[in-house]
């Protein structure tokens, strides 16, 4: 246990408010994976993360996030 390994780290809850559509999109793909809403969030996070760890584009402003709203 320790920094080396962090996924041996003991968890910290957060509170986070998504908007309807989002929300219904990520229970509609934990009950098709069989996986708990809280595993979906934590899967995707470590990915987004890891992205940009590796120089990938995180949307970081509001204009990037409306056009993807706008997208939908």
């Amino acid at each position: 246990m320790g920094a080396s390994c962090p996924e041996h780290e003991a968890a910290v809850r957060a509170a986070i408010s998504f908007p309807p559509y989002l929300y219904k999109t990520l229970e509609e793909v934990a009950k098709r994976n069989k996986v708990s809403l809280a595993w979906v969030v934590r899967d995707v996070t470590e990915k987004y993360v890891a992205a940009g760890q590796e120089g990938g584009l995180l949307p970081h402003d509001s204009a990037q996030r409306s056009a993807r709203r706008a997208d939908r």
